[in-house]
């Protein structure tokens, strides 16, 4: 193999390596989908705990802290300026398309998470 054909492989390997990487959800969405997958009415004090350390995370970006400020202080649902919130989060093309799902999620829920929601969120804790 000549250096050429080397060099254009590994470049290759190494952009689908690092595009496969671009697309998987973040920790912070997985775990907010593990705690939106079996939520019932609002979280538990563990998992505010939980949404509070992604709150504060300074990996965390101001999408994904907003959408745990809003499942935190959730109560059946979340609150119409929630809400509105959650729904510009999954309209923007900015935003990656997992955290873009997940605030579409939140947004729709009443009381807890349907069938539909539920298949795409054990897809987000992958």
């Amino acid at each position: 193999m000549n250096y050429k054909t080397l060099a254009v492989s590994a470049l290759l390997v190494s952009s689908l390596i690092s595009g496969a990487a671009a697309y998987a959800a973040s920790p912070a969405v997985k775990e907010m989908a593990g705690i939106l997958s079996h939520l019932n009415h609002y979280p538990s004090d563990s998992e505010k705990h939980s949404l509070n350390g992604i709150i504060d995370d300074a990996e965390s970006n101001h999408a994904e802290r907003t959408i745990a400020k809003a499942m935190k202080s959730m109560r059946h649902h979340v609150s119409a300026s929630d809400r509105e919130r959650l729904e510009g989060i999954a309209k923007d093309p900015g935003v990656d398309v997992d955290t873009r799902r997940l605030a579409a999620i939140l947004a729709s829920v009443n009381h807890h998470p349907g069938g539909k929601e539920a298949d795409t969120l054990r897809q987000l804790m992958k």
